[in-house]
């Protein structure tokens, strides 16, 4: 016999059927929820990254790299051998080819290459021998110490003729006296005089050189200098010049002295130098 549910009672019992469905439908949603979660999670460990595909790439480019780098290296040093291979080769050919023609052959390559062998040393004898001759040549130091060149007078005051060391003067004119010397050394003092006549002669003016100094009197004229540099006569230089008044007609002389004339030795004290080391001069400019 069916038993009969009262009015209440199959509210109550819809409501749990209602109840139960909620609960399954929430459980489905559920279940297929975590299944999708978990499918996609799967897929992404199945699936590299972005990043993973970069870093793979740039592995497999250093990998490339470094092949085609050892490819490369093994190139360079096959070419390196076979390079030094060939120029072994001609080293030997080289030293092959004098011994062959130290036996009767003959090759001009080989004499080419001794004439450019020979030419080298001829001209470090030719550059040795004018070393040594530069070497040789002296040079003489301290101040260079010029030659003064007067003009000559342009016109004679007189016809009338004095003769002053040979050479032939005019009354009235006024004459340049140049004491000069020459020599090799390097002078570091001097010192004398030059004598005249002053019945002849009237000194004007003396001028003495930039280093010496020179004074007349009378019948004389007193010169000297001091250098510790040295002073240079080697292209024959001037101690002083002077001029004269050519007062009357006649003959005279005019006489220097050279009293002393010295350098420093090797020891740095003062010898007097001989004669065949200077030279004296006197040019008279009429």
């Amino acid at each position: 016999m069916k038993k009969k549910f009262t009015k209440k009672e199959k509210i109550t019992l819809a409501v749990l059927a209602g109840l139960m469905v909620v609960v399954i439908a929430v459980g489905a949603v559920l279940i297929i929820g975590n299944t999708n979660k978990a499918n996609e999670e799967a897929k992404k460990l199945t699936q590299p990254t972005t990043s993973d595909t970069t870093t793979a790439s740039e592995t497999q480019q250093v990998t490339n790299k470094a092949k085609n780098d050892k490819k490369s290296s093994a190139a360079s040093e096959k070419s390196d051998k076979n390079s030094s291979s060939k120029t072994s080769g001609k080293a030997e050919a080289q030293t092959e080819a004098p011994a062959s023609s130290q036996n009767g052959g003959s090759s001009s390559s080989v004499n080419s290459q001794s004439s450019q062998a020979s030419a080298p040393q001829s001209n470090a004898g030719s550059s040795s021998a004018s070393s040594s001759k530069t070497s040789s040549k002296k040079t003489v130091s301290g101040d260079k110490i010029t030659e003064v060149k007067p003009e000559p007078v342009k016109e004679h005051k007189s016809s009338d003729i004095l003769k002053v060391n040979g050479k032939e003067c005019h009354v009235g004119d006024v004459i340049t006296v140049v004491l000069n010397v020459k020599s090799d050394k390097s002078i570091v003092n001097y010192q004398g005089f030059t004598v005249f006549d002053s019945a002849y002669l009237k000194v004007k003016e003396v001028m003495p050189n930039a280093v010496g100094i020179a004074s007349d009197s009378d019948d004389r004229i007193d010169y000297n200098a001091s250098s510790i540099a040295g002073m240079n006569f080697s292209e024959k230089g001037t101690i002083y010049s002077a001029t004269f008044e050519v007062l009357k007609t006649g003959e005279t002389k005019i006489k220097n002295t050279l009293e002393i004339i010295s350098q420093l030795d090797e020891n740095h004290y003062l010898r007097q130098l001989d004669d065949s080391d200077y030279k004296t001069s006197i040019e008279i400019y009429d």
